[in-house]
């Protein structure tokens, strides 16, 4: 609120208006309501409207017999301000002369194209809850005194939900009072562990709860053509005009150039089709583990590796080309599942199989050194890893080289430890160009696998 006024205190002679612009969701209703309690204790009359189309006519009329009396003063609120600013009420509203009538105008992107006739734009993604906020406390507070679980345990996932949600007021609010207030899901409160498991996991993210929050924030997602952007954006390979379309959408934050929550990058893997093939649970997990792996990447092509070159960031490419095989295998396959993704976290789970988080689960890296990595501190017992690289890097410990897959782009070759299994692994992949390494690791191709090029079995 305080960013709000100090807006609003930019443009004390003339009509001051401020336009705030986000996704649904992220606190515009929230924020204004907000602000019709502070401008009613600052003696205004408050106006508040859900839609630019609830005005009634002539009430710009209204507005100006009220704002000839100096001593009146008049705030114009709208949530939605679909209609165009350049309209005969938004004329009388925005470029009137009345310091004594302020307009605070929402609206997502999309819908209301025309910010610049308003004053003063304020994006939400500027205006999120953040963990040290007077209201985000008194939320935390609240849940500890509710007992659901440890008062360390309670302020964890709170701040956990809230860097999930990027700070955005509904979905933030809505997980916090969905776990610490239902019976039905405080057992899974007992430790972290457990919650991270069912937060992650398949039961939530099909859970009735879980779609109402989705669908609310990000209901554009329903649409084939943005769900095509949003997927495209998130496997690295957009195309020209993608990013325009996030930021009309208020999915954008120009400030990190990537989307503004994980929970919007989940809503997105949560929208993943899946196939109408099972994964045939009697077999072992190495076989299912070596199919899915296989499958994934003979579904994708050239474009899948786009962020490749795209991106400089290692995160945005290990992203990329883990969402775009992903995608592709999760096509096939009816019983496995895309969890929550953390962003850039390096111990991150991609998939697990057989809807299971206890079982199997494949963790995709791109240009990853696993030289450091041995049975101390990894869990290889649960995990595999699936490594995008041009070059063959193993634990040092050989007993888990089998739980090392690699697939190495300038020979459209699929490793299993030291071992090649298929070759071409993308049949559509064109050409035989490399990775481009990041600086500093210019590892030779490696002399094992050259050896075992020849003789390879073919699937």
């Amino acid at each position: 609120m305080e960013e709000v006024a100090s807006q609003l205190a930019l443009h004390p002679s003339d009509s001051p208006s401020v336009y705030l612009s986000g996704c649904r969701g992220s606190g515009k209703t929230s924020l204004l309501m907000l602000l019709a309690k502070f401008l009613k204790g600052e003696g205004y009359e408050v106006y508040f409207f859900e839609s630019a189309q609830d005005i009634p006519q002539g009430a710009g009329w209204e507005f100006e017999a009220m704002l000839e009396d100096e001593n009146n003063k008049v705030a114009v609120l709208i949530d939605e301000v679909t209609s165009d600013p350049n309209s005969g009420l938004f004329t009388y509203l925005l470029k009137g002369s009345y310091p004594n009538l302020v307009t605070i105008g929402a609206s997502v992107p999309l819908y209301s194209p025309h910010p610049a006739s308003f004053d003063s734009l304020l994006r939400m993604t500027d205006l999120m809850l953040r963990e040290d906020d007077e209201d985000f406390q008194k939320l935390v507070q609240y849940c500890v005194e509710l007992k659901a679980t440890t008062p360390a345990l309670t302020r964890a996932i709170c701040k956990y939900l809230l860097e999930q949600c990027g700070g955005h007021t509904f979905p933030t609010l809505a997980f916090i009072e969905h776990f610490f207030t239902r019976d039905e899901v405080r057992g899974l409160l007992a430790n972290k562990t457990a919650f991270d498991d069912y937060f992650r996991g398949p039961y939530f993210a099909c859970s009735p709860f879980y779609q109402l929050v989705r669908n609310m924030c990000f209901e554009q997602l329903l649409n084939a053509e943005i769900e095509k952007v949003a997927f495209r954006v998130m496997g690295g390979k957009e195309e020209a005009g993608d990013i325009s379309t996030m930021i009309q959408l208020g999915w954008w934050n120009r400030n990190t150039g990537d989307f503004i929550s994980r929970f919007l990058v989940n809503a997105c893997v949560s929208g993943v089709e899946c196939g109408a093939l099972f994964l045939d649970q009697k077999k072992s997990h190495e076989e299912t583990t070596e199919l899915l792996i296989v499958e994934g990447l003979a579904g994708m092509d050239d474009s899948d590796f786009n962020c490749l070159q795209q991106h400089t960031s290692s995160v945005k490419v290990q992203n990329g080309v883990s969402f775009n095989w992903a995608r592709k295998a999760r096509a096939k396959f009816r019983n496995v599942h895309l969890p929550f993704q953390e962003r850039g976290s390096v111990s991150v789970v991609d998939f697990y199989l057989n809807d299971d988080a206890s079982s199997t689960a494949i963790q995709v890296m791109a240009d990853a050194n696993l030289q450091g990595y041995d049975a101390s501190d990894y869990p290889w017992q649960r995990r595999v890893i699936f490594n995008f690289a041009d070059w063959l890097s193993l634990p040092g410990n050989t007993a888990v080289h089998d739980k090392v897959y690699t697939f190495m782009r300038s020979t459209n070759t699929l490793y299993r430890g030291t071992t090649p299994i298929k070759t071409p692994a993308v049949p559509q992949l064109s050409g035989g160009s490399s990775f481009v390494r990041p600086a500093g690791q210019t590892r030779s191709f490696s002399t094992v696998a050259k050896r075992f090029l020849t003789g390879m079995r073919r699937w």
